[in-house]
């Protein structure tokens, strides 16, 4: 299924991934690619003892939705750095924002808690989930990201990231995030 993903963007708007489609989809769009398997992770404490010898920003990710359930939201910061929801609900012109639970990241991002990313937006072809970034984050070179599994961690170089929310057509949001 990888190899048809790169003849057309088209085709990353139209089918699901799992964990093995999108490792094999990111092995060719970056050969080299660094990656590590592990136990299961569901925190960025877990996380960080698992995969410190691998290169990229660590990232917290967290799914977020509005109290009526109408908007939802990808959160991408800086793992060391807490949100502040009222800021951004602010910020992004919405109501009070909770996380989301367990079966919106299932029904919306085809993954599980502790392994979204980034990547999970390329199972949302139907714009459902908005993006939205720490500012600050531009300036690295990789993230790591979990490929739908929170059994592994690759890291995926920022350019090709770009590259893959632009196909998919989602629009990240850069916000300056305190």
């Amino acid at each position: 299924m990888a190899s048809q993903l790169t003849a057309t963007n088209t085709s990353l708007k139209e089918q699901r991934l799992d964990c093995e489609d999108l490792t094999s989809l990111l092995k060719l769009r970056q050969p080299g690619i660094r990656s590590e398997h592990h136990e299961p992770v569901y925190s960025c404490e877990q996380a960080a003892h698992i995969t410190s010898e691998l290169p990229g920003a660590r990232t917290k990710n967290l799914l977020l939705r509005d109290r009526k359930k109408q908007r939802y939201l990808l959160l991408c910061i800086d793992e060391r750095k807490r949100p502040d929801l009222t800021a951004l609900a602010s910020n992004l012109g919405c109501g009070r924002l909770s996380l989301a639970n367990e079966n919106d990241l299932e029904v919306l991002l085809g993954t599980a808690p502790g392994a979204l990313s980034m990547l999970s937006l390329l199972n949302d072809p139907e714009h459902r989930v908005e993006v939205v970034v720490d500012a600050e984050l531009q300036q690295v070179q990789q993230m790591l990201c979990h490929p739908l599994s929170n059994r592994s961690t690759m890291s995926v170089d920022l350019d090709l990231l770009l590259k893959l929310m632009d196909e998919c057509a989602h629009t990240i949001r850069w916000l300056t995030l305190n």
